[in-house]
């Protein structure tokens, strides 16, 4: 049964017990992470969002299924039909978010075009898209084009104080993880090591969660310092807290390229889990260690994963 088939048939079902909403949300809002209940999650909003009824427990849920880039990772191993379905799928979805005056769909759906497969990634649209959500003020999409901007990513120019303007809106609105990206702005400053060192670390101390921050402080010790032990102990933190994908990937590739002891086969499933949460970085040396190593030489691997 294709992806296509497979949704309908589960929209259906949610459909005709209406009664069963509420509780399902409840119980889905902890259990997102995994693709099946992710899409089951879907179909139950969905459901409640066709017949005008999304109570707070359906958007709890919505805001849970788009936490930490959870979206990317139900769709990341469908094959190229299903993937083209879900994204369809999914696309419509969050227009009927926006739709009923849920601004933080109108970054999703930006969100959705800049991380698509070729040839469905669109950076004009997924432009458009988020200026949609600047122009309702909403703070995620403030901070996120704010932080595009800054740094030029995808679709933006640089335009530095213009994004750092944007990010302190976002921040004045008390939106949490503003803080967060302005933060990370500032790694290639010329902020004084000890100043930048500690305003990171009272924003993990602050911050729920504070998983890519712990990944920003191990970056600080290996760039700055090439202190390869303290950047791995930040990485191990943000690993245990919150089983960080970006934490994963640096330190796989610490163990990889011998900066440190560990087991390279658990370090490449390291790698693996992290692109699969949509570090894509993780798949380009995946293929080039495979292409090289002498102990895992495996030039058919190296394929795959380029």
């Amino acid at each position: 049964m294709t992806f296509k088939e497979q949704y309908r048939k589960l929209l259906v079902e949610k459909k005709q017990n209406p009664a069963a909403w509420h509780d399902e949300a409840i119980d889905l809002i902890d259990k997102t992470i995994a693709p099946d209940k992710w899409v089951e999650a879907m179909a139950v909003c969905e459901a409640a969002l066709d017949a005008g009824k999304p109570d707070e427990s359906i958007l709890n849920l919505r805001k849970e299924m788009f936490s930490h880039g959870k979206e990317l990772h139900a769709g990341v191993n469908l094959n190229d039909e299903d993937y083209a379905d879900w994204f369809v799928q999914l696309e419509s979805f969050n227009k009927k978010l926006a739709d009923a005056g849920v601004a933080e769909a109108w970054v999703e759906l930006s969100s959705l075009y800049n991380n698509a497969r070729y040839p469905l990634r669109d950076y004009e649209k997924s432009e458009e898209y988020m200026l949609r959500g600047v122009s309702l003020d909403d703070p995620l999409a403030l901070t996120l084009h704010g932080y595009h901007l800054y740094h030029g990513i995808n679709y933006a120019d640089v335009d530095k104080e213009k994004g750092r303007e944007l990010m302190l809106r976002a921040k004045e609105k008390n939106f949490e993880r503003a803080e967060t990206y302005l933060i990370m702005s500032e790694f290639h400053s010329d902020i004084a090591f000890d100043v930048y060192e500690q305003k990171i670390k009272d924003n993990i101390a602050a911050a729920k969660p504070a998983d890519r921050l712990w990944g920003l402080l191990g970056d600080l010790y290996h760039d700055r310092l090439d202190d390869v032990e303290k950047a791995l102990e930040a990485y191990n933190k943000g690993i245990e807290t919150s089983n960080d994908p970006y934490c994963n990937y640096r330190k796989a590739l610490l163990i990889l390229n011998d900066a440190v002891e560990g087991d390279s086969d658990e370090a490449l499933l390291m790698l693996k889990e992290a692109y699969e949460w949509n570090i894509v970085h993780a798949a380009d040396f995946s293929g080039r260690f495979y292409c090289y190593s002498e102990k895992h030489r495996n030039v058919a691997k190296a394929i795959e994963w380029y």
